[in-house]
């Protein structure tokens, strides 16, 4: 989801909306992973215990973008095996178990997977990826109530995928990414949703990493990174923070009790400031959830297991009713 705010530009209204970030639901929700899964499964943010069924999704793949509004909650791209039809989009709504619908297709970001994305009440964002053996910058953005395809919203300031991206009601960022045949990246990115444009660099994390889950917090507008991969240092436990509405370098947070990485769209949160990391790898696919309370510094702790042991999970939440 989103981050910092900064006015892009001017063009196609793609967002807006209130600063009270009800789009956060106490029902968060993993969908997909590797090895490829079409495994839907909950839990309810803030309790702890093991994650029940949700259905399945229509597309069997890993490493999707998630953005939610609070009673529908979308999963957009992927990388399946073959690689097969990653460029579509599905919904689910997030009160029922009834699995995943068709949506539409992504049209700027390509077939490759590991893509991130961002929400406000309005519309969904999705941006970056593994494109045609290359990072991308492209972004684009779907109309969360209606169906169709992406439409093109700007570029990121670099091309990159696997990063972790969280947002509030205006703004998104993405960090922790990767390049093809690059290191991982500690540079921060943010874009202004309801504008049309560009993305910006900001400040960096203090670990460089890829494949990093992100969270945050509506009392205290904090995002939170967590784990990823270090070249050639490999699976870190680090996590990090940032005020979202600076450009500012991120601090020291505290460290993950269970050491993962490969947990790029894993993270997510509820309205009151917990975030959970869904899965990972360490070194192989695990089931752990882990929460943190985003408002303060300090390790993570257990939260329950996945039905099954994934990595990659697409992590959103939403509204149990």
């Amino acid at each position: 989801m989103p981050i910092q705010q900064m006015f892009l530009g001017h063009g196609p209204a793609a967002g807006g909306g209130g600063q009270d970030n009800t789009f956060f639901g106490a029902r968060g929700i993993g969908g997909g992973g590797w090895s490829n899964t079409n495994t839907l499964q909950y839990i309810d943010i803030a309790s702890t215990g093991n994650a029940s069924d949700f259905g399945d999704m229509q597309q069997t793949t890993r490493a999707r973008a998630t953005a939610s509004n609070g009673s529908r909650a979308l999963f957009m791209g992927g990388r399946s095996a073959s690689p097969g039809p990653d460029l579509n989009i599905e919904y689910i709504t997030t009160s029922s178990s009834s699995g995943g619908t068709n949506f539409g297709d992504l049209t700027q970001i390509g077939t490759g997977g590991y893509s991130s994305g961002a929400s406000n009440e309005t519309y969904a964002y999705c941006f970056g990826g593994a494109c045609c053996g290359n990072g991308t910058p492209a972004m684009e953005y779907v109309t969360i109530l209606t169906t169709g395809n992406g439409t093109n919203f700007g570029s990121l300031a670099g091309s990159t995928f696997g990063a972790g991206s969280t947002n509030n009601s205006y703004r998104a960022c993405l960090a922790g990414a990767r390049g093809y045949n690059e290191p991982a990246y500690s540079k921060i990115q943010y874009f202004t949703m309801g504008t049309s444009g560009n993305a910006s660099n900001g400040g960096d994390l203090t670990v460089a990493r890829g494949y990093v889950a992100a969270c945050m917090s509506v009392p205290s507008g904090r995002g939170v990174w967590m784990g990823g991969m270090r070249d050639p240092q490999g699976t870190v436990n680090t996590m990090d923070y940032v005020d979202l509405d600076t450009t500012n370098n991120a601090t020291d947070f505290g460290d993950l009790s269970t050491m993962v990485n490969s947990v790029g769209n894993a993270g997510t949160q509820n309205a009151e400031g917990r975030g959970i990391v869904m899965g990972g790898e360490n070194p192989g696919q695990i089931d752990n959830i882990q929460y943190i309370a985003v408002d303060t510094t300090s390790n993570s702790f257990d939260f329950g297991d996945m039905t099954i042991s994934v990595s990659h999970v697409a992590a959103t939440s939403g509204s149990p009713s």
